[in-house]
Order: structure tokens, then sequence, then C-alpha cells
């Protein structure tokens, strides 16, 4: 049962306290970036840790971080996390009258705002009171200033209220004042309602203001604060607008810190008035653009090292010395011998000559596949010995098709009449330690997840089975899949959409050519239809689709037309792909695309795993 609670404890982090958040956290490589002194927007599908991320900047994490012997980089900023809550917004939503996108656009704001008040308060309440005493985020101050600070703050954001005399009054005046703002809009009429817009037109400039005069009253002038902006995808227009157009000029001593899930073209003004990138803030994606090994995916293989150590330390605390290194845990795949899975338990780290390590999936898929054979004979591939290849044919020709000829040679097989493709062979091509974390594309959810799982497996020598790893690696597949069925379309399947992408992608690979330079990403067409935008504009949503742009904001600033993306290694194992990026396809051509193969179109995952 432990698994099943570390699994729900870290599922999201926003039903966790601050604390809670710093105890379990792992920085990946963005988290430097995230805790700089600059304004900076977090771009990431759901359950990448864009919430985990800035909620640690929250100073009751940092401080309890700080404790756990952890560096936080020397953060003085306050910083003060707010969600945007799909509650509110849908409850405002349904008591609005809608008489005008302008008086729409107040209520919302309004509620924002005092979201954003109730937020900055516990903050405040926290920094004066006893809990965070012989911090540097402590201060003391008199009750006669706490009078004079209350009175001024309440004045700001509950004007047509009875002022509050203490924090405590304030936080629950405005938690009274968000629960029956949708029934007091409701009952009002133009004139009050014109009112609140009026005062609540820019949240920002209420929350710098309070800042300041917070400031001022301790002594503390010039201190910055950061404003921790999540979920903004959700967010109405309007309150998007206030937050991304201010990213130019935020308001002192406000420093913007904003999340958002890829969807949507997000709205930064006119081109004289948008804010740039590494001007006035930094991009910060939590996706990995590329597939093919660099400076990102080695940032990636330590961070998944890392979460892995916290998930041993959570599930087999008993065991975590003899389970700490993965790379020794997770039994490696042999691919080679007409297909048939091996296990290699010992050895996993030895050097191994060329010949060694490739040469056998290479003479098996000559044998097979004419094709294959042709290739590498034209390009002076020595199939007996690739060893005795030149160094040139080694790095350009064998180093770069392996991926292929690895996924080729496992899923297809020859029958005496020509090749036919495996529909429900098990997924052993991804796994082994390098492989798993490659499939996880980083992504702390999906790690935990099927790492957890994977644990519960783990053998009395300390191995978790190929055997087990392929099978927790088809559950998530399991778990993507009724993921896209559930999205919600108006035309067209989300579900479709993606098997058109990975059927083809798989055709290219498993087709009856080798293809050296197969087709796996795809760019948007100018003229593609508004239904297959909406399906991947979802996909992108849930993470099943990933941009490959190195400024991925750029695909949301400007749109999806001509940006370039890929499937994510999640589907890998279901459309029996090999982790690399390939050549770009035009997205219309694919959704006109049709198998050849159209008995084996329906992509299965596999039912048994060969011993």
């Amino acid at each position: 049962m432990k698994e099943l609670q570390v699994q729900g404890e870290h599922y999201n982090a926003r039903g966790l306290s601050p604390e809670a958040v710093a105890r379990s956290f792992v920085a990946p490589t963005q988290f430097e970036g995230v805790i700089s002194l600059s304004n900076c927007v977090l771009v990431g599908p759901r359950g990448s840790g864009k919430t985990t991320l800035l909620r640690m900047l929250d100073p009751r994490a940092l401080l309890e971080w700080s404790e756990l012997g952890k560096d936080s980089f020397g953060v003085d900023y306050i910083g003060v996390f707010v969600p945007i809550d799909a509650v509110w917004v849908s409850s405002l939503s349904n008591a609005l009258k809608s008489i005008s996108e302008e008086e729409d656009a107040g209520a919302y704001l309004a509620v924002y705002a005092l979201s954003a008040a109730r937020s900055l308060v516990d903050i405040i309440r926290w920094r004066v009171g006893e809990s965070s005493a012989a911090s540097k985020f402590h201060v003391v101050i008199s009750d006669e200033v706490e009078v004079q600070l209350v009175r001024q703050i309440s004045r700001m954001w509950l004007p047509y209220a009875e002022v509050a005399r203490s924090f405590l009054e304030l936080r629950v005046k405005l938690s009274i004042e968000i629960a029956e703002f949708p029934r007091k809009w409701h009952r009002s009429d133009h004139e009050a309602r014109q009112g609140v817009a009026d005062n609540y037109a820019n949240p920002l400039d209420l929350i710098a203001a309070t800042c300041d005069v917070f400031n001022v009253c301790v002594g503390e002038e010039g201190r910055k604060w950061a404003l921790l902006c999540d979920e903004l995808e959700i967010a109405p227009l309007c309150i998007q607008k206030i937050l991304f157009g201010a990213l130019r000029a935020a308001p002192q001593p406000l420093l913007l810190k904003y999340s958002i899930t890829p969807r949507k073209q997000i709205p930064l003004g006119s081109l004289s008035e948008m804010s740039l990138p590494a001007n006035d803030y930094e991009v910060i994606s939590l996706s990995h653009a590329t597939r093919e090994e660099g400076a990102s995916e080695r940032g990636r293989e330590a961070f998944c090292l890392a979460l892995w150590h916290g998930v041993v330390q959570e599930v087999l605390p008993s065991r975590f010395e003899s389970l700490a290194n993965p790379f020794k845990v997770f039994e490696e795949p042999v691919l080679g011998g007409q297909g048939v899975v091996r296990r290699r338990d010992k050895g996993v780290g030895e050097k191994r000559n060329l010949d060694d390590r490739f040469g056998t999936i290479f003479r098996e898929l000559a044998e097979k596949d004419e094709s294959f054979r042709n290739f590498v004979v034209r390009r002076g591939v020595v199939l007996n010995d690739l060893n005795a290849c030149p160094a040139s044919v080694k790095d350009s020709v064998v180093r770069k098709v392996r991926p292929l000829v690895e996924i080729r040679n496992y899923y297809l097989f020859f029958d005496g009449e020509g090749l036919r493709r495996s529909s429900r062979k098990a997924s052993a091509p991804y796994c082994g330690g390098k492989r798993i974390f490659a499939v996880s594309e980083g992504h702390p959810r999906w790690l935990k997840y099927t790492l957890a799982a994977m644990l519960s497996n783990v053998t009395g020598s300390g191995h978790i089975r190929v055997v087990d790893q392929g099978r927790e690696l088809d559950n998530s597949v399991y778990r993507i899949d009724a993921r896209l069925k559930a999205l919600p379309v108006k035309d067209r399947s989300i579900k479709e959409f993606i098997d058109k992408l990975g059927l083809y992608f798989r055709d290219q690979v498993l087709g009856k050519e080798f293809r050296a330079d197969p087709y796996l990403s795809f760019y948007v067409d100018d003229d593609v239809s508004a239904e297959v935008l909406e399906c991947l504009e979802q996909a992108l949503y849930i993470g099943a689709v990933i941009p490959m742009q190195e400024d991925v904001f750029d695909v949301f600033t400007r749109g999806l037309v001509g940006q370039r993306f890929r499937l994510s290694n999640w589907l890998a194992p279901l459309y029996k792909l090999p982790l690399l990026a390939g050549k770009a396809g035009s997205l219309n051509s694919i959704m006109r695309y049709s198998s050849h193969e159209a008995r084996e179109d329906e992509p299965q995952l596999s039912l048994r795993f060969q011993e």
C-alpha cells in the first residue's frame, strides 16, 4: 500500500502544503532559471511539474528546502502563489448574464484580484507570525503598525466593506467576498457592477501597491515580491491580456512568473506593444524538443535519476542503497537472436565494441529484409564485422540508423512470402534504465506513477525484470490512450487524430522498404482545418504531442501554423516507433494518409511477453 500512497501524494502539488511540496521536490535543470531574478513563463503539458516549480518559490517552501540542507539559490524575494481556480471560473461563468463582454471581464478580473489578495494576505500573516521566526523572511511589527497596515490594505481590496482590524479578519473577509461574489454580481445593477469593475480593473496595480505599502511599513523598501500565476491556459481572456501584457513593464516591486499548458495562442498585444522573450521575460520549457542525445537529454536523465532516488526512498527506504543505481536495477534486454529477448543481468556498463553492440541486429535484419541489405551494401557497411567499417561509415550510417534497425528487426519477421509485422509483441525495445527515462520525457507525474509501479515488482536480488518493465510501460500507454478517448472535441476524435499520426510514422519505420531517414515529425500547413487544429491543441494540452522549437513559447504567441511537432515518447511502444525526430512531413498529407495494411491499422500493445 505504500506505493499507492506515494502515487497519491505526488499526483498533484496543488493539494499539498508548501512544506510538503519542498520535502518531496526534485529540482530539474530548469529550476535555476525559474528561481532567477527575472520574469519568466513556464511552458509544458499537464503534469510536467509547472505547479511544483512555482510553489517552490513560496517562502515557506524555500525555508523548508533550506532546512533539508538543499541550495535555495539565495532567493530573497517573496513568492505569492495565485492559481487560476477552475471552480470559480465555472461558477462565475454560470452567474454572468453576459449583457456585454466588458461587464463579464470586470467580474472575472474582480474575482481574480480577490483571489490574489487572499494569497497575499496568507503570506503576510506567515511572515509576521511565529512560524517564520528566525528566518530571513520574518518581520516584526507592532500591534499599532499592524492595525494601520491592515486598514490601508483593507480599503484597497474591499472598499465597500467595513474596514478589517487584523490580518486574520481581512483574510476571512476576502474568503467570504469570493464565495458570495457570483450571487452579488448577479443581483447588482449596471452602476454597481461598473464601480466594482473600476476598482479591480488591473489586479497587478493593487497587488504591487499592497506589496509596496507593506515594504514601507516594515522597513524593507525595494524588496521584491514574485507573483506566481499558475494554469493561465484556463484563465479568461481578459485576465490573460492583463498578465501577459505586464511582462514588458511589471509594476514595482513585482516579478512575474507564470505557467501555462500549451494550447491556444496567447494574447500578447500588438507587435509594437508586445513583450519580447529574452528582453522582458525568459521562456522555460519543460518539454524536450528533440529526441537525439545532447545536453538537454543529459539534463533530463539527471532529473530522472534524482526522481528515481526519491521514489525508492518513499517506496522501499530499507533497500535504498542496493536500489540506488537504476541502470543496474532495470534488467537490460538483448534484442538480437531473431527477435528473441534475452536479459543482460551483468556487465550493463561494460565497454563493448561496435560489432558486439549492434552487429547481431544488423546481420539479422539484412538476412530477412532485402531493402535494408541493399542499403548497407550501397553505404559501404561491412556486415560481417561492423568494427571494420571506415570511421565515417560508423558515424554517418551505423550509429545513425541503429535505432531504426533495432525497432525494425524486433518487430518484423519473414514468413517465406515476405516481411510481416508482429502486432502484439512485447515492449522490450523500450526497457532498460536509459530507455525508460527517454520514454518518460522527463515528465514527473509519468515517472512517479510508472517507477513506483515497477518498484513493486523488484526481485529479491534487486532487479526489475524486462517482463515487468514492459507491462508497466504498456499500462502507461493505456492511461494515455484513455485520456485521449476522454478529451472533448466537436467534429473529430482526438484518438483518431493521434492514430493517424502514429500509424503513418509506424509505416515509415516498419513499411516494406527500409528508410534511413523516415518522417517521424510534422509541420502544420497554412490551410489545416479548424477541426484538426483543435485536436492538435488538445493533444498538446495533455502532452501526447511535443513542440520541437527551442523557443517553445513562440508556438503559442504566433500560433500553431508553420510550427513543427512530434508524438510524445510515451506513445512509442504503442506505434512501435524509435526515439528519433526524423524528417517533418505535412500534417494535411498525414491526415489524408491511409495505411496499406488495413488489417493491422488498430494499434495494439503486447498481450504477453516473449521469454
